[in-house]
């Protein structure tokens, strides 16, 4: 049976590598070259007459690139050495603009490789109804979800005050991990009274929608939403369940479900990835 796999490596001529099929059962290789920015002014001129900084001029010019799509998801970018000298600017300068992309989710750093462009963000209508598995059904995103765990607890004040219910009522608390496209772009921690879904806790709850649950099974209807949005930094355990670094930018959503009589059925908090996640807002 055939083994092939894929080798890359950075020849001499700037601007472009080489990607090597190497065929293990009849020991030829194939190159191929794989498409690159071949010039660093491609992306466009600096205008040194300009009392705009030269770094948030490049940040704009390749952010501008990105956007149109000239610079493609994965593609790598010129080196900080091709920049410099392709623009005539100090390493630090070119840097800085790299850097600002980077904490942008713009691009993508790999060591000892280069600097890429991201993909694209996943995008989210804040105020829906809609949950985020069907949001990204719709999107064209294959979403799956990774349950953390579900179990009764006893509503803290603040929760039991949110979902009108007393202090120290028996609440669900579940936390799950939302994926698209296999990988993790939010982390979602929700509180249910008890006493609207007693059998919860043996809901098949991977395989299907929180809310399908509710309502088919509980006769649950979701009829509006109160969100709050805000800006967060991630703490260590949602560093480590979303692959993002301890302190990286996060969005934190707030949410209180309410059902057509206005009582309040869950209460929801979702942080999602600030480079990998944008959301909608339409009124």
């Amino acid at each position: 049976m055939a083994k092939t796999g894929i080798y890359r490596y950075m020849p001499f001529f700037p601007f472009a590598s080489v990607s090597v099929r190497l065929n293990h059962l009849y020991g030829h290789c194939e190159t191929v070259m794989v498409s690159r920015t071949q010039d660093p002014k491609v992306l466009g001129e600096l205008n040194r007459e300009s009392s705009q900084a030269l770094y948030s001029q490049l940040e704009e010019m390749i952010r501008e690139s990105i956007e149109s799509g000239r610079l493609a998801p994965g593609e790598a970018i010129p080196s900080e050495r091709e920049l410099s000298r392709g623009h005539g600017l100090s390493r630090m300068t070119v840097r800085r603009a790299l850097d600002r992309l980077v904490a942008a989710g713009l691009l993508y750093r790999v060591d000892g490789k280069g600097t890429f462009v991201s993909q694209p963000k996943v995008s989210f209508q804040a105020l829906s109804l809609g949950g985020l598995h069907q949001q990204a059904l719709q999107l064209g995103h294959s979403p799956s979800v990774r349950l953390l765990g579900i179990e009764k607890v006893l509503a803290p004040p603040k929760i039991a005050d949110v979902l009108s219910v007393t202090p120290d009522a028996p609440v669900f608390l579940m936390e799950r991990v939302h994926l698209a496209n296999g990988e993790p772009f939010a982390m979602h921690r929700s509180y249910i009274p008890c006493e609207l879904c007693p059998q919860l806790l043996h809901d098949d709850l991977v395989n299907n929608s929180l809310y399908t649950v509710l309502k088919e099974k509980y006769g649950i209807q979701i009829h509006r939403a109160s969100e709050t949005l805000e800006s967060t930094l991630a703490t260590n355990r949602e560093s480590l369940l979303l692959g993002v670094s301890p302190g990286s930018p996060m969005l934190l959503l707030r949410i209180t479900l309410y059902d057509p009589e206005e009582h309040p059925i869950e209460y929801v908090k979702v942080v999602f990835r600030g480079d990998r996640v944008q959301l909608k807002l339409s009124v």
